[in-house]
């Protein structure tokens, strides 16, 4: 386990420096063939300043900042990319009859399934079974939602979110069949989602295309998962998440978040003197705000409610 740890910590290490990673792909057998291949490192290249010295908490020397910079497009790349993919997959997949689905069940949902029904489900319609990530529906058994992070993230992929009777009128039918009557969902306080207008919205344009989003780590470790979860989901960059939890904004990383266009600020109202040094014109919101805009794939920075704007 130690060995593992180690890689991971490696690998958290480059990642959040930013560092340049040079890879060179070496057949095994040209390797082993080299002198001192046992030593031979020459295939992973990383500037050994990022990992051996991390930056001090007011540094804000140029080569911090164009480290940032470059790790932060590079999520943005990987990000839409991701997007994209995913619009394809369900571009293909749209049709509730055309074979390509892939269902991702909720625990619930998969005990509202018996043994025979999961394997008619693979072997008779060609469905496939996949995480969160993954799916082109998501499937789910209470009318009445609550948010789970993989619900929320699901909106914001604009994936199909059915209930577990389309599955069943589908195995009925020995075909998909329409999601069309099985989407009426409503959130805890009873107000209808619709959730289809969402999807085509997240299709059409991920809420957070564009967007940085700078998550204080002043907020409860599961509420913050969340927030960065949704933001990465929705197409938008979380930036600085690797601060440590419950500490002060180092003033090193105020200063570079104030270079960044199209920031959105979630913290919690603890968080307003840090969020006016920052910059004053720039709104806080709470992470409800995030959370409202998944399920309904509307960002309405301007009508939020005093639950959801703290300053």
């Amino acid at each position: 386990t130690d060995c593992g740890l180690f890689v991971l910590q490696f690998d958290k290490l480059t990642v959040d420096s930013g560092a340049a990673v040079r890879l060179v792909a070496t057949p095994v057998r040209r390797r082993m063939q080299q002198p001192g291949s046992s030593n031979n490192n020459n295939n992973l290249s990383v500037p050994l300043r990022s990992l051996s010295q991390r930056p001090s908490a007011d540094d804000d020397s140029q080569e911090v900042e164009e480290a940032s910079v470059v790790g932060q497009k590079r999520k943005i790349d990987n990000i839409s990319s991701s997007h994209n993919n995913m619009c394809k997959l369900l571009a293909k997949s749209g049709s509730s009859t055309d074979g390509s689905v892939v269902l991702f069940l909720s625990e619930a949902s998969m005990q509202g399934l018996t043994a025979a029904e999961r394997r008619a489900v693979q072997q008779t319609l060609g469905g496939r079974p996949s995480a969160a990530a993954g799916a082109t529906h998501v499937v789910v058994t209470d009318r009445t939602l609550r948010r789970p992070v993989w619900l929320m993230c699901a909106m914001c992929r604009g994936q199909h979110v059915v209930l577990l009777s389309w599955v069943k009128a589908s195995l009925r039918a020995n075909r998909w069949v329409s999601v069309r009557g099985h989407l009426s969902l409503r959130n805890a306080e009873g107000e209808e989602l619709l959730c289809e207008e969402a999807r085509q919205r997240a299709r059409e344009r991920p809420l957070l295309e564009g967007w940085k989003v700078f998550v204080f780590p002043s907020l409860p470790a599961g509420e913050r998962y969340a927030a960065l979860e949704v933001v990465a989901a929705a197409g938008g960059t979380g930036v600085f998440a690797s601060l440590p939890p419950q500490q002060a904004v180092p003033k090193s990383v105020l200063r570079q978040l104030r270079q960044l266009p199209s920031l959105l600020l979630v913290g919690l109202q603890s968080d307003v003197p840090a969020a006016r040094e920052l910059d004053s014109s720039l709104p806080l919101y709470a992470p409800e705000f995030l959370f409202e805009a998944a399920m309904t794939q509307l960002l309405n920075l301007e009508q939020g409610s005093g639950q959801t704007v703290i300053l």
